[in-house]
C-alpha cells in the first residue's frame, strides 16, 4: 500500500496530534491529521501493541474525537485516506500513544446535548443565573478592593462617553487608512473592551442602574452602525474593531439583559447574530481546523462558543449546535496551535499573555453549564508555568517575539491561575505585582482570591517547554530580586507570525535587570521598517551571523530544536540545534549552555560550514557593557 506522507507545507498547517509517543493524561484525547488532497473520507484505526484492534471507523473530517475513554495500555494509531470512488490513496505509518492507569477519564458532551437542555434564563455567560447571587455576595464581601477598581473604570467610562464611529476607511491613501485604522481600533478597545465591559459587570455585581443604563446606551449606540461595514469581523478594512465586538458585545448584552425592552432586544440580538455569523464564517472560510496558524483567528473559537450559547434561539437551534460543535472540535483536537501539552506560547510571552485570556470566559461558561472542564487538558494546566518561569514579576524585558521589549506583568492572569489551580506561586507573584490602577477583564472575578504561601513550596530552578523549544534557567526562581536568569529558544515553529529569526538565541536577566537582550522594538506596527528590517532579524539577537547573514525570516521551516536539557541542584544545561534555520549557510550549529549556579553561564557553539566562512558572535544590551 502507498505510504501516506503527512508533511506540513505551510506555517498555517495544523500540527498532527497526538504526536508519536504521546501519553494521555486526559482520556480520551482527540486525533487530528493533515487533510489529504482528493480524499473524501478517512479511516482511523487504533489497536493495542499486542495486535488487538480497539477501533476502526470511517470519518468525513480530518479529525476524530472518541466518544469513550480507552482502557489503560500502549496503543498504535494510523489513518487511511480514501477517494470518492472508495480507492485507498495511502496509509500513514503507525504512531504510538500510551494511556496510563491514572489518566483522568472525561468525555466532552456533544453540542446538541448542551444546547437543547439550556434554560431560557439570564445571565447565562460566565456567571449563570443559578449562581449569580452567590457571586454578588462573594465579590461585595471578599473582593471590595477589586470592585473599587472596577468602579474607577466605570467613572472613566462616564467621562469618555460614547465611542466615535469609524472613519478610517474614508482616508484617501492606503498608508493613511492603515495609520488611521490602527489609531481607531486602539481607541475603540478603550470604549468596548474596557468601559463597556466594566459598566456591564458593575451592574451585574451591584445592580447600579447608572452603570447598567450607560452600558445599554453604548450597546444601542454601536449596534446602530452597519455590522457589515468597516467594523466587521471579516471585512476588507482590518479585523481588530470587529474582534472587539465579537469578544465583548454578547457578554455585555447578557449581563444587562433585564434593562432592555422587547424591541431593543430584537434589534440588539439581530445585530449580534450578524457578528456571530461573521465569526463563524471567518473560521470556516480560513479552513481553521486544518490551517490554524494565522494568529488572529486563534481568538475566535472562544468567542464563537459563547455567541452560539447565548444566541441559540435567534440563530435557530440547528445552526447554534453546528457552531458550538465546531468550537468543541477545535478545543478537543489541536488547540492551541501555538503550544502543546508542555505549556508555553511559541509567539512569545507578550502574545501568550493576551491570547491566554481569550478562551477563559467560554471555558468558564461551558464548565458551569455542563460540568465538563477544559482546564483538565495538559496545556491549560501548564501554561501558568510558562509565565512563572519566563515572565518574572520584576523583569524589564520579556523575550522572545513581538512585544519583547516591554516588561509586561500579567497581574490578572497570575491572580486567575492562583485562584483557579490553588497555585501559591501564582498568587504570590500577583501579590508582588500588586493590583493595577484599573481592572480590564473579567478574570479577577471568576474565583475567590487564593492566598498562597511559598515558604515550603518546592519548585525546580529550571524548566523546559519542549513543544515550543524554550528553556528557562534560574538561580533562585522564588527570589526574583536576586535571581540570575537565562531564557533560551530553539523552536520547531520557525520564524513566522510574531516570532523572529532567532533560533538558538538567549537572553540574560539579573534581579529583573535586562543584561543580554533581544534588541529592537515592535512598532509602530507590524511589518513597519524597523520591525521588519531589524527587530525580527537574526542580527538583532544574541545569535550567529554567517558571512554577515542570519537565519531565514518569515519561514516556517527555519526551525530549531532542543537537543538536551538537564537540571540539577548546582547546575543546569540546555542545548539546541538551529542548523535548519540557516537554510544551507551552515552544516551545523549546536549551541550548548551550561549554567553553574548562581552566576556563571558558559556558552559553547559547535559550528560547521561547507566552505570558509566568517562567524559573527552577537551580544546585545540596553547600555554599554562594563
Amino acid at each position: 500500500m502507498k505510504r501516506l506522507i503527512q508533511k506540513r507545507t505551510s506555517f498555517l498547517d495544523v500540527f498532527p496530534a497526538p504526536k508519536d509517543g504521546s501519553c494521555f493524561e486526559l482520556n480520551p484525547m482527540g486525533f487530528i491529521w493533515l487533510p489529504v488532497s482528493d480524499a473524501s473520507e478517512y479511516e482511523i484505526r487504533i489497536w493495542e501493541r499486542n495486535g488487538d484492534q480497539i477501533l476502526k471507523e470511517k470519518v468525513s473530517t480530518h479529525y476524530f474525537i472518541p466518544k469513550e475513554p480507552f482502557p489503560p495500555g500502549d496503543y498504535l494509531w494510523t489513518i487511511k485516506a480514501i477517494d470518492k470512488n472508495g480507492n485507498i490513496i495511502g496509509e500513514r505509518e503507525p504512531w504510538s500513544f500510551k494511556v496510563p492507569k491514572d489518566s483522568l477519564k472525561a468525555v466532552c458532551p456533544s453540542a446538541a446535548s448542551v444546547i437543547r437542555r439550556l434554560e431560557d434564563k439570564h445571565p447565562i455567560l460566565v456567571f449563570p443565573w443559578f449562581e449569580i447571587e452567590q457571586v454578588r455576595k462573594r465579590i461585595q464581601e471578599k473582593q471590595k478592593e477589586d470592585l473599587r477598581l472596577l468602579e474607577k473604570n466605570v467613572e472613566r467610562a462616564y467621562k469618555m462617553g460614547m465611542p466615535p464611529p469609524p472613519t478610517f476607511h474614508l482616508a484617501k491613501t492606503e498608508q493613511q487608512k492603515r495609520m488611521y485604522y490602527q489609531r481607531y481600533f486602539i481607541n475603540l478597545r478603550q470604549y468596548i473592551d474596557i468601559n463597556l465591559v466594566a459598566c456591564s459587570l458593575y451592574y451585574l455585581f451591584t445592580g447600579d442602574r447608572k452603570a447598567g443604563n450607560f452600558a445599554k446606551e453604548m450597546m444601542l449606540h454601536v449596534c446602530a452602525w452597519n455590522p457589515e461595514g468597516p467594523n466587521a469581523v471579516d471585512g476588507p478594512w482590518g479585523d481588530e474593531p470587529g474582534l472587539s465586538y465579537s469578544k465583548c458585545l454578547h457578554e455585555c448584552y447578557d449581563w444587562t439583559y433585564d434593562l432592555y425592552e422587547r424591541r431593543e432586544r430584537i434589534f440588539i440580538e439581530n445585530t449580534l447574530v450578524i457578528y456571530c455569523r461573521q465569526t463563524y464564517r471567518r473560521l470556516k472560510n480560513a479552513n481553521y481546523i486544518a490551517r490554524p496558524g494565522s494568529s488572529h483567528l486563534n481568538r475566535l473559537p472562544g468567542y464563537l462558543g459563547e455567541q452560539a450559547i447565548l444566541l441559540r434561539h435567534r440563530l435557530g437551534l440547528k445552526e447554534a449546535e453546528e457552531m458550538l460543535q465546531y468550537v468543541l472540535d477545535v478545543f478537543n483536537t489541536f488547540y492551541p496551535h501555538w503550544g502543546d501539552e508542555d505549556g508555553g506560547w511559541a509567539e512569545g510571552v507578550s502574545y501568550g499573555i493576551g491570547y491566554n485570556k481569550f478562551y477563559v470566559p467560554f471555558f468558564t461558561t461551558f464548565e458551569k453549564l455542563t460540568g465538563y472542564s477544559f482546564w483538565n487538558r495538559p496545556f491549560y494546566k501548564r501554561i501558568k508555568d510558562f509565565f512563572i518561569y519566563c515572565c518574572p514579576y520584576n523583569a524589564e524585558h520579556v523575550p522572545f517575539g513581538d512585544g519583547q521589549e516591554h516588561g509586561r506583568h500579567p497581574w490578572e492572569l497570575f491572580r486567575f491561575y492562583g485562584s483557579r489551580f490553588k497555585d501559591p506561586m501564582c498568587s504570590w507573584i500577583a501579590s508582588k505585582i500588586g493590583r493595577p490602577s484599573t481592572i480590564k477583564s473579567v478574570l479577577p472575578f471568576l474565583h475567590p482570591p487564593y492566598e498562597g504561601n511559598i515558604e515550603n513550596l518546592s519548585l525546580p530552578n529550571a524548566k523546559l517547554f519542549r513543544g515550543i523549544g524554550w528553556a528557562a534557567l534560574h538561580s533562585d526562581i522564588k527570589n526574583p530580586e536576586r535571581d540570575n536568569y537565562l531564557v533560551f529558544k530553539s523552536s520547531p515553529f520557525g520564524s513566522v507570525s510574531h516570532q523572529h529569526a532567532d533560533q538558538n538565541s538567549f537572553c540574560i536577566l539579573s534581579g529583573g535587570r535586562a543584561l543580554a537582550i533581544a534588541s529592537g522594538y515592535y512598532g509602530p506596527s507590524y511589518g513597519m521598517p524597523h520591525h521588519a528590517l531589524w527587530t525580527r532579524q537574526t542580527k538583532a539577537n544574541n545569535c550567529i551571523l554567517v558571512d554577515g547573514e542570519g537565519q531565514a525570516d518569515r519561514d516556517f521551516e527555519a526551525t530549531g530544536r532542543i537537543v538536551d536539557f538537564k537540571n540539577e541542584e548546582k547546575y543546569a544545561y540546555v542545548s539546541g540545534d538551529a542548523t535548519p534555520a540557516y537554510k544551507g549557510k551552515l552544516d551545523r550549529f549546536i549551541r550548548h549552555i551550561l549554567f553553574i549556579r548562581p552566576d556563571v553561564f558558559i556558552i559553547y557553539d559547535d559550528l560547521k560550514a561547507d566552505r570558509p566562512a566568517a562567524f559573527s558572535w552577537l551580544l546585545h544590551s540596553l547600555e554599554q557593557p562594563k
